[in-house]
């Protein structure tokens, strides 16, 4: 059975004809900057298969709000790509981060925790 390593990022040997759960996969999120309660985060998205995945789409709960994609977009494979988010809290606080992306068949979905001060 095909499982994420231990950070998270899913082995690129993994059968994905066995278990896909590693074929479309959020291998990275992070806070790029905080400046008070402003933040910027990036997420790198990557198509761990042989083939192209037509129709990602993209959310993010950021505690506060939440935002969805207008525009999906394509991916060829092993091809990645960078999402960026910037976001200014009304106060600080812990906040969790959900970060989701899905084609209709393929979904990841990974969480930040962040202090805001």
């Amino acid at each position: 059975m095909c499982l994420p390593l231990d950070d998270g990022i899913c082995d690129p040997d993994c059968d994905i004809d066995v278990d896909p759960n590693c074929a479309l996969d959020i291998t990275n999120i992070t806070n790029l900057s905080q400046t008070g309660t402003v933040i910027i985060l990036e997420a790198k998205i990557k198509n761990f298969l042989n083939q192209t995945i037509n129709q990602i789409s993209w959310n993010i709960n950021n505690g506060e709000i939440n935002e969805s994609s207008t525009i999906n977009f394509t991916l060829q494979s092993q091809e990645d790509i960078f999402i960026y988010h910037q976001y200014n809290y009304s106060t600080g606080g812990n906040y969790t981060i959900v970060f989701m992306i899905e084609n209709g068949t393929l979904m990841d979905s990974e969480e930040l925790n962040l202090t805001i001060s």
